[in-house]
């Protein structure tokens, strides 16, 4: 697990048994809203209990917390997952690789005979990646063309967490980043 979420079932892993929220607050040294998201998502995911204003690790949060799996938040609530799906890993990839270029140009390096319309689900996580703020997106003027009419929009990376592929919950129009643990709201 990554960021807040590994933090706190790490400080409780120190304090063995119920341990009164303010003082793991204190102790995981986060801030009330982070130290709330890390509870609500360990609590989704059975890797913490809650009884009062006291909070333990559960047997299969400390179990997770040894395989050191991704905390996730999907669409039905926060899961473990070892791995995202192979298309987005495989045009993050691509991303990594390059660091520049247009949606068709990740497309060629990341793409297989059997993935269903590429260059389409290329846009759509490459947008969502830069609204999350990995990406910069350029203009750039096909040569020979209008200058305002026909335009490539050039993918930068500007921001890159890790090798973890960022994820994209479109439903709740939000990325979630594995490598820290931040998700990031899209507007």
């Amino acid at each position: 697990m990554k960021g807040q979420s590994t933090i706190l079932l790490n400080t409780l892993v120190k304090c063995l048994g119920w341990t009164p929220r303010e003082d793991l607050l204190q102790q995981t040294g986060l801030s009330r809203t982070e130290f709330s998201a890390a509870l609500t998502t360990c609590v989704r995911s059975g890797a913490v209990l809650v009884s009062k204003k006291r909070i333990k690790a559960t047997k299969a949060g400390l179990e997770r917390l040894q395989k050191d799996g991704a905390l996730l938040a999907g669409h039905r609530g926060p899961v473990f997952s070892s791995q995202p799906s192979a298309w987005p890993q495989r045009l993050w990839k691509a991303v990594r690789v390059k660091r520049r270029g247009t949606a068709a140009d990740f497309v060629l390096l990341a793409a297989r005979p059997s993935d269903a319309d590429p260059l389409n689900q290329s846009y759509i996580l490459l947008r969502a990646w830069a609204r999350a703020g990995f990406l910069l997106v350029q203009e750039k003027a096909v040569d020979g063309q209008n200058k305002f009419s026909n335009r490539l929009n050039v993918f930068v990376l500007v921001k890159d967490p890790g090798p973890l592929t960022p994820q994209y919950h479109r439903m709740r129009r939000r990325v979630f980043d594995p490598n820290s643990g931040a998700i990031h709201e899209l507007a």
